[in-house]
């Protein structure tokens, strides 16, 4: 009598090295994820010998399509990868992120600007938008043969960084393009960890339709937030600085006592 066991074919084992190129990424890519925890840790066979899955090809795809195509942060991608049936956990979230998206609607054609006329419009210098293109800021985007032009949030970070730029936030005073890169930093950080909140809310729990709704509302609602939250926060600060400076004069003279 066979065992069953016997039966059942045996798991394909790839060194690095083939994985590397089955997947099409590099090495480093390989054990960068699996310290991350996107991949399973490789069966140690000798010393300086390590085996892993085939499967892990259909993986590192899975998780190269999650970043460049959908731009999601590991964080997210390692709950949506993580054991069985991560293939419709992460069709589940590329559901919902696509109805979140279709909740902000198309850039309007009619307000979308050029470089040149954008730097007139905001008063920006024309060397300062191609600085801010370059650092991510913003992007400009051509519609088939047409030229390259600002859109939607670009036109807004143009203006926002425009009225910055009128109220004396400007490299003469000792300001730098690069100086702006701490709120796109933080804010990326922050985006992340939402967007693990969101997903972790509506993933298996809500429809297409409910999970839109709710990104409305999440958009709308932490964008006031964080605005008002940021006065709070200076409000705060300024008081306790105060506070400080109120209790400096005391402190002299009890020194002096």
């Amino acid at each position: 009598m066979s065992n069953r066991r016997d039966r059942s074919p045996a798991r394909e084992l790839l060194k690095i090295g083939q994985l590397a190129r089955r997947a099409g990424v590099a090495r480093g890519t390989i054990q960068h994820y699996v310290r991350e925890g996107l991949l399973p840790r490789p069966v140690k066979t000798h010393r300086n010998m390590a085996l892993y899955d085939a499967a892990c090809v259909d993986r590192i795809r899975l998780i190269k399509d999650l970043q460049r195509q959908r731009f999601l942060p590991l964080s997210v991608i390692r709950r949506l990868v993580a054991g069985k049936g991560s293939g419709a956990q992460a069709k589940a979230a590329l559901e919902v992120q696509q109805a979140a998206l279709g909740t902000l609607g198309a850039p309007d054609q009619a307000a979308s600007i050029g470089a040149e006329d954008a730097a007139r419009a905001f008063g920006l210098p024309r060397a300062l938008v191609a600085k801010l293109e370059r650092l991510g800021f913003v992007s400009a985007r051509r519609e088939k043969d047409g030229p390259k032009l600002f859109s939607g949030p670009d036109v807004e970070v143009l203006a926002a960084i425009g009225h910055l730029k009128r109220l004396g936030i400007t490299e003469r005073a000792g300001f730098r393009p690069n100086d702006l890169l701490m709120y796109r930093k933080a804010l990326e950080g922050l985006l992340a960890l939402e967007v693990e909140t969101f997903l972790r809310v509506v993933i298996g729990k809500k429809g297409p339709d409910e999970a839109a709704k709710l990104a409305r509302a999440g958009i709308d609602g932490a964008t006031s937030l964080l605005v008002a939250l940021r006065k709070k926060l200076i409000n705060d600060m300024l008081l306790r600085t105060a506070r400080t400076d109120a209790l400096d004069p005391l402190l002299g003279r009890s020194h002096a006592a």
